[in-house]
């Protein structure tokens, strides 16, 4: 009976420190996702004022790629 009681002791223990280890690695993983989006958000914004520009300054050629992408997706989609 007291090597029962002694072993779950020493498995409680053990327990603390596996759970502060995940803890801390669950943290560092948080903090790295949440660098990782700050900078995704910035290189988004980037493209997508660069697409507005392009949009605004070729609308022409704009409505042209959306009409032969169209054409192609109905295309592909006919022959399945």
């Amino acid at each position: 009976m007291f090597s029962s009681s002694r072993a779950s002791h020493s498995g409680n223990g053990s327990h603390g420190l596996i759970s502060t280890s995940a803890g801390d690695i669950a943290e560092e993983a948080r903090q790295r996702l949440t660098e990782a989006g700050e900078g995704a958000k910035k290189r988004f914004g980037d493209v997508e004022e660069m697409v507005k520009n392009w949009v605004m300054t070729r609308p022409g050629l704009t409505l042209g790629a959306a009409l032969a992408a169209g054409v192609l997706i109905g295309w592909l989609i006919k022959r399945r």
